[in-house]
């Protein structure tokens, strides 16, 4: 069995890290294509609309990942999966709210940033990206349910092959729909993106489907029932989790200029996707976790630890090694340096470092069927969260508001941490305070030398990269001798 899962998760990893880098390149072609052709601040309008429209996407958020837990249990279990009608109810009851609040938040949404923001940029273009992220909002959310389904059945390498090609796709486009459209044409790249995710997503449940039965209104109330009580508590979760981008983006909407909100969907972008980087080598955790977790096996819970092991230094290893890469970060997306960047880029850097070492934690407490304590977690988090960054509001501080989203994805990362067995709660907590300040210590010194050109800049990314590859080869040469 350990055999068996280490060999998975090398198979998928490959895709999995080539999938979130390609989002990585296809975030950087956007923002710079977008500030050369219409300025920034289209960005920080269009990464606005997307936070908010976040709010409506509560009932799917967190449901994919429970469909594909239930079908990689099915699965496990030998049970018979009806996948045409299960694929029916996941989309009713996970995409189904998600599009009709989505629809009834839109007019909203649309009149607060064209009253917030109607002296910056024209009222009439701000309404176009407001229908074109309607638009996105709604493909995603049904998008993201096809392909849930898709991993849930072990086709986790489809789902990345999926977004490479988005990403793709993404890329190409930016550039003639930003000529052809103007600011719009950044909400028509996205829009194109998640149109790919949607075709792809329905050709490859259409052909896993192929042979199921036809769909019947009984069998798909059947599964909707059997879905329904835990996608309640996931959306619970999402409700919560409302209380992070969302609320952060409109906190920093209520005082600061659209290029401050460009520069923090940047770093939170940039800094969360390499998150999603480490976060991919222990993705296929999530569907063998919830096949084996419950029979106790001793193979699965030496798998997790060592994983968390492995993760922990390399979350540590890529903290300093971003920073570091911080002002040409800036340079590529937006095509200048300052210090606020720098900072902002240093804090979130900081908090996903911490988070990331509670992945691990985090989706055994998952696979084990116990929700309750990852709610109240995700809670904890809010708090923190509307609490330091109503003060960051009230003193008009952007580092305050984003060091408040920061501190709860740490205090996320080391009580999760503490989830998996053997692992002490005091060791977890004084993990994070190290990352914390050895994030200061690297973004203070980042700041007083004052990078100013693309050649200073170049130079500490390299630095950087050179380090951390050395760093990340040691421990991987330690790990496969583990």
């Amino acid at each position: 069995m350990n055999r068996d899962i280490a060999g998975y998760q090398r198979r998928t990893t490959i895709l999995l890290v080539a999938s979130s880098l390609t989002t990585a390149l296809a975030l950087f072609a956007v923002f710079r294509v977008t500030a050369e052709a219409v300025t920034a601040s289209w960005i920080g309008a269009w990464s606005l609309l997307q936070g908010l429209f976040l709010v409506a996407r509560v009932s799917d958020s967190g449901a994919g990942n429970n469909i594909s837990r239930v079908i990689a249990l099915r699965m496990k279990e030998g049970l018979e999966l009806d996948l045409r009608n299960f694929s029916v109810a996941s989309l009713l009851i996970a995409s189904g709210p998600s599009i009709a609040l989505t629809l009834a938040t839109a007019p909203l949404i649309g009149i607060y940033i064209t009253h917030q923001f109607e002296n910056d940029l024209p009222s009439n273009q701000l309404w176009t990206l407001v229908w074109l992220a309607l638009l996105t909002s709604i493909i995603t959310a049904v998008s993201n349910i096809l392909l849930a389904i898709c991993e849930g059945a072990f086709e986790l390498n489809y789902k990345s092959t999926v977004t490479i090609l988005a990403n793709a796709v993404g890329v190409m486009s930016i550039g003639p729909l930003l000529h052809a459209a103007g600011p719009a044409g950044i909400g028509w790249t996205y829009a194109v993106m998640s149109a790919t995710q949607l075709l792809l997503g329905i050709t490859r449940v259409a052909m896993l489907a192929a042979h199921a039965p036809k769909v019947r209104a009984s069998a798909v109330i059947e599964n909707a029932r059997a879905l329904w009580r835990e996608n309640l508590h996931l959306s619970g979760i999402a409700v919560i989790r409302l209380s992070f981008e969302p609320v952060t983006k409109l906190l920093l909407s209520l005082y600061a200029p659209l290029i401050v909100i460009a520069q923090f969907e940047l770093a939170l972008r940039v800094t969360t996707q390499i998150r999603v980087i480490l976060q991919s080598a222990l993705q296929p955790l999530l569907v063998l976790g919830a096949r084996s977790n419950q029979s106790g096996e001793a193979a699965v819970h030496s798998i997790f630890n060592r994983n968390d092991r492995i993760l922990s230094i390399l979350s540590v290893i890529v903290l300093l090694a971003q920073v570091t890469a911080a002002p040409a970060i800036q340079l590529a997306g937006l095509g200048f340096i300052d210090a606020l960047f720098i900072t902002i880029f240093g804090i979130l850097a900081a908090g996903n470092a911490a988070n990331t070492m509670g992945i691990a934690g985090y989706y055994w407490q998952f696979t084990s069927g116990t929700l309750a304590p990852l709610i109240k977690l995700q809670a904890i988090m809010a708090i923190v969260n509307v609490g330091f960054g109503l003060l960051g509001r009230i003193v008009e501080s952007t580092p305050i508001v984003v060091s408040a989203y920061a501190a709860a994805f740490t205090v996320g990362g080391f009580v999760s941490r503490s989830f998996l067995p053997q692992i002490p709660f005091l060791k977890s907590f004084a993990n994070a305070v190290a990352v914390l300040i050895l994030a200061s210590l690297a973004v203070a010194l980042l700041i007083s030398y004052n990078p100013s050109s693309a050649t200073q800049a170049t130079v500490i990314f390299v630095c950087g990269t050179l380090l951390a590859f050395i760093a990340f080869i040691v421990v991987y040469l330690r790990a496969r001798r583990s």
